[in-house]
């Protein structure tokens, strides 16, 4: 759990429109999430309750609203966590709570992430790992940089909290877990 993730940036993409939003973001296959076939995964859910209370906290100034975001990247995971982490999972986002599952920073920068670090001017995020089923500490937390792109900013979400729920860069969907955005 204590690794950290790391999601390199690179360019290029078409729309997609997020579950619950009429904004669309960049990815390289529309849909790409209702397509993909992968075999059924046996996984419990490593929190042990199926409603998780995520924490907002914005420790940099922002172009966009970071709670919208936020919620969009929640929402994408409420429909396709079962799919994906093999688990279904409900999100109670707020900016206040003594006790989240999650927390979710908003930063200017990122100086490390795990032994990943190899290029820190392309991190865009990086969240704690979750893997070990009675290993977590919560609340997990993912750090996400501002001052990018509203699109930029809603797939690194997406892909941060994709970690928090077990994924690694090697599981689907790709279009938002790899850590190479080109390759997908």
């Amino acid at each position: 759990m204590n690794r950290r993730t790391l999601l390199s940036v690179a360019g290029g993409g078409i729309a997609l429109t997020v579950a619950g939003s009429t904004n669309s973001f960049v990815t390289n296959t529309p849909r790409y999430s209702d397509y993909v076939d992968i075999p059924e995964r046996n996984i419990s859910n490593p929190y042990g309750k199926q409603k998780l209370t995520v924490q907002l906290s914005q420790q940099s100034e922002s172009q966009y609203d970071a709670f919208v975001l936020t919620r969009q990247a929640l929402d994408y995971w409420e429909e396709y966590s079962e799919k994906f982490a093999g688990y279904p999972i409900i999100y109670n986002l707020s900016h206040n709570h003594d006790t989240p599952d999650v927390l979710i920073r908003f930063v200017d920068s990122i100086e490390e992430c795990g032994s990943d670090s190899t290029d820190n001017k392309n991190i865009t995020g990086c969240a704690d790992l979750v893997k070990d089923v009675d290993l977590i500490i919560t609340p997990v937390t993912a750090h996400v940089i501002t001052g990018r792109g509203r699109d930029e900013t809603l797939r690194t979400l997406i892909h941060e909290i994709g970690h928090t729920l077990g994924l690694t860069h090697h599981d689907e969907p790709a279009n938002f877990m790899s850590n190479d955005a080109s390759s997908v």
